[in-house]
Formats: structure tokens, C-alpha cells, sequence
């Protein structure tokens, strides 16, 4: 019985790491693209890290996935806020943004090169 659980969770989490995946190849732009990579792909790990505790059922096992886990979800966000705030600071006239929450104090990185519209 437990293996079809712990195979339910790997597959879960397979099915949400590929739709992460996708996401970042499909989408448009830089911060709907760390959206795909963040959400679906923290979920997808989760899953899998769940899966993995089940499978060898150790005390040791939970504990390390369990600090993996939050681990991953303390640094994922902090590191996506980072990256799309130097997205969004390079490319701001690229961003297509409907509500621009940016502070109109702060410029753009002087010599930064914008990217090709695609």
C-alpha cells in the first residue's frame, strides 16, 4: 500500500516540476517565467520530498526532508523577489506592466543593454 502512495507523490510532483518547466519555456517574459518556476516547481519538490520520505521511512529521512523542505521555501521566494526586482529594473520600458508599482526615483542601471523583443 505504501508504495502506491509514495508513487502517487513522485508522480505528482513529476507532473508539477514538467508544468514548472514548461512555464519557463513557454511564457513570455522574465517575471511570468519565475512564477512558473517558483510555484509549480516548490510544489512539485515538496511532493517529491514527501515521496521519498514515505519510500524509506527513516527518522533520518523525515528530518532531512523536512529541513530541505523549509529550507527551499525560505530561500525560493527571497531569491525570485531579488531576481524580478533586477528584472523589472533592467527592462522596466519592456515590462507591459498594467499597474506600475515601481518608484519613479529609481532609474535604470545606467549601460544596461535591453533585450530583443521577441
Amino acid at each position: 500500500m505504501i508504495e502506491w502512495v509514495t508513487s502517487f507523490f513522485l508522480l505528482g510532483g513529476a507532473f508539477f516540476v514538467t508544468i514548472a518547466t514548461l512555464g519557463v519555456i513557454r511564457f513570455p517574459d522574465t517575471l511570468t517565467r519565475m512564477h512558473a518556476a517558483t510555484k509549480a516547481g516548490a510544489f512539485g519538490v515538496a511532493l517529491m520530498l514527501v515521496a521519498g520520505s514515505l519510500h524509506w521511512g527513516t527518522t533520518e529521512a523525515v528530518v532531512k526532508s523536512f529541513l530541505i523542505l523549509n529550507l527551499f521555501y525560505i530561500t525560493t521566494p527571497v531569491a525570485s523577489q531579488l531576481l524580478s526586482r533586477a528584472a523589472l529594473r533592467r527592462f522596466k520600458d519592456q515590462a507591459q506592466l498594467d499597474v506600475d508599482e515601481w518608484p519613479a526615483t529609481v532609474e535604470p542601471r545606467k549601460g544596461s543593454v535591453p533585450s530583443r523583443k521577441e
